[in-house]
């Protein structure tokens, strides 16, 4: 999803609100909240194995 990515980086890099970057990509606060949890998910993997205490 290309949105995801651009999710991912206005939420955890410029720290903007849910609610404004949901609004911003046309979705509800509930979608951004689950794509964030399983992008969150899915890179947990890669970077304990690569050592990285999550």
């Amino acid at each position: 999803m290309k949105c995801a990515r651009a999710l991912f980086v206005r939420r955890y890099w410029h720290t903007d609100s849910l609610e404004e970057i949901a609004a911003d990509l046309g979705m509800s606060v509930s979608q951004a909240k689950s794509i964030l949890f399983r992008m969150r998910k899915n890179l947990k993997i890669p970077l304990e194995r690569e050592g990285v205490i999550v």
